[in-house]
């Protein structure tokens, strides 16, 4: 066939059909047509191999991609935990799939109330507002537990606030200042992005500093399915 292509009176190697046949391989690998442009370049050959190169990647994508997924796409059949996609809709928002039943602490809680805090809630990091609702970071689940479980109150302070102060040299038991908040208006697939890129455990929603709400990996596909479903 690449003679075919090529014309017969061109000479065709064997390494110029092997060049060919590892950029289909690539191709159908990583489903991707970039194969091909690479060879013409590297080669330098766009003139005697551009269209048989281009046709065998062409062919060897479309026959693999009804056979197998992507080897990008290998974790799914290797049950590897990952980020599903989302199917995209533009009617989704981060206000329709966050959660207000967030379970918060403030730096003027008691430890009896921080404990109650951990029992009801079930997310590794807590969100730390002020008495006006406003978001001032979060804290780590280990961290609370560690508050709870100090002896000696009277050093560290009677709240949270206090024992936060002592512990100023310690970085992992300081207020940890998040940095991912989005508006309540933000598209669903932002959210999605930036699960998939940063890996967060949870996405704060404010609204001018306000907390509103949160968004968790999991609530944000199962949310996303249901409205593209009933759409």
């Amino acid at each position: 066939m690449l003679r075919s292509l090529v014309g017969s009176e061109m000479c065709i190697r064997d390494r110029d059909l092997a060049l060919v046949c590892a950029a289909a391989y690539s191709g159908a690998v990583t489903r991707t047509l970039s194969p091909t442009l690479l060879v013409l370049e590297l080669t330098n050959r766009s003139g005697d191999l551009s269209i048989g190169t281009g046709l065998a990647v062409m062919t060897a994508y479309a026959v693999a991609s009804r056979i197998a997924p992507s080897i990008y796409r290998s974790h799914e059949l290797l049950s590897i935990p990952h980020m599903p996609e989302m199917p995209p809709n533009p009617n989704l928002h981060a206000a329709d799939v966050m959660s207000i039943d967030v379970q918060c602490v403030s730096l003027t809680n008691s430890r009896t109330q921080v404990a109650l805090a951990l029992g009801t809630g079930t997310q590794l990091w807590f969100p730390c507002v002020d008495q006006t609702g406003h978001l001032l970071g979060e804290f780590f689940h280990s961290d609370l537990t560690d508050f709870t479980l100090s002896c000696s109150t009277e050093e560290h302070g009677h709240d949270l606030g206090g024992w936060v102060s002592q512990q100023e040299g310690s970085l992992d038991r300081t207020l940890c200042h998040t940095h991912l908040q989005l508006s309540p208006n933000a598209p669903a697939v932002l959210v999605h992005r930036v699960f998939k890129m940063l890996g967060p455990g949870a996405v704060y929603v404010t609204d001018a500093g306000l907390l509103k709400g949160a968004i968790f990996k999991q609530a944000l596909v199962t949310h996303g399915y249901k409205a593209t479903l009933t759409d």
